[in-house]
């Protein structure tokens, strides 16, 4: 896992933005789509899983993630409609982005869930392949 991590770390925010999206796919997350890069109203990804419409913003970083991405999303979820909003990173986040995230219900997904979500899509995968490529195209 330390590898793979190490392999995201290096990723663009465009790259991290389409591995990201093929985890969630393979985390049981339906009609996954990564938005275009700039105007995108602060969303990334907007997926649904468990009957929720999910506005997501990814965060590839090697600092902590503050409040400013807590409010985009928060402002992207009312733009898009959507019943959820998280923020994906794979690193960690400030004090003050947890207390606004608590504040607004906006999810915070640290580096810790992002490894749980990339070891959940191994173990769905088929011996020997190769994942996300992070490469533009999931």
């Amino acid at each position: 896992m330390a590898r793979e991590l190490a392999r995201v770390d290096a990723m663009s925010g465009a790259d991290f933005e389409y591995y990201a999206a093929g985890v969630l796919r393979d985390n049981g997350f339906a009609n996954v789509c990564v938005t275009k890069g700039s105007g995108d109203y602060g969303a990334d990804i907007l997926c649904d899983k468990d009957s929720l419409h999910y506005a997501i913003q990814c965060k590839c970083r090697c600092a902590t993630v503050g409040v400013q991405a807590v409010q985009e999303i928060y402002a992207a979820r009312q733009y898009y409609g959507c019943q959820a909003a998280a923020v994906l990173t794979n690193a960690g986040f400030s004090a003050g982005a947890r207390e606004l995230a608590c504040k607004t219900e906006v999810q915070l997904w640290d580096r810790r869930q992002l490894s749980e979500l990339i070891y959940s899509s191994w173990k769905r995968s088929p011996p020997g392949a190769r994942r996300h490529s992070g490469t533009g195209t999931p």
